[in-house]
């Protein structure tokens, strides 16, 4: 038995950012988010806690990747991170190098794990592409030729038996057409 405390697109920007039409105007909803998670986490005393982050950690600032860490550090519980499409640097070329400061902060955008009788498998479903103005902010949903093959053989090891838990920040699956079916 465990707990997983789930979280996503905080998307906290710099408290010298200007306001947007989110809410998130500075990094105090980080500090929140914490703190909330923190008492959650206390509250359970009777099996491990675990935290799965689903992405948009940084909204775009890749500075604030360090408050992001030091405030992992006050949880208690290890916490496992996916890269959102706003945690890569706009201001890369590419996919590969956009995820660079994520990689060096964080750790692999694409790996597994096991919680007790279940296969967690993190997945990078976001290919980064160039917009307009040249700024790496747009992106498919999909998996790399990298991401693919590290599936495959990551899932060859695992029974066939056993319970697959897939997190992604995109969702996996949409719909073709815009019908509301």
């Amino acid at each position: 038995r465990y707990t997983l405390l789930v979280g996503a697109d905080p998307q906290p920007r710099a408290s010298t950012a200007g306001y947007d039409n989110n809410a998130y105007h500075s990094l105090d909803c980080c500090e929140d988010l914490y703190r909330d998670m923190r008492e959650k986490a206390a509250t359970i005393t009777d099996r491990n806690v675990y935290g799965l982050m689903l992405g948009d950690i940084v909204h775009e600032n890749m500075s604030l990747y360090d408050n992001y860490v030091e405030g992992l550090k006050t949880l208690g519980f290890p916490m496992f991170n996916i890269i959102g499409n706003h945690d890569n640097d706009p201001k890369a070329t590419n996919d590969t190098e956009g995820r660079r400061v994520f990689e060096e902060k964080l750790g692999p955008t694409y790996y597994s794990f096991n919680i007790g009788k279940l296969h967690f498998v993190v997945l990078d479903n976001l290919i980064m592409k160039l917009n307009s103005s040249k700024e790496l902010k747009d992106y498919d949903n999909g998996l790399t030729d990298e991401v693919w093959q590290w599936l495959q053989n990551d899932l060859s090891y695992i029974d066939r038996s056993t319970t697959l838990m897939v997190a992604a920040h995109s969702p996996m699956f949409k719909k073709i057409d815009n019908s509301n079916r």
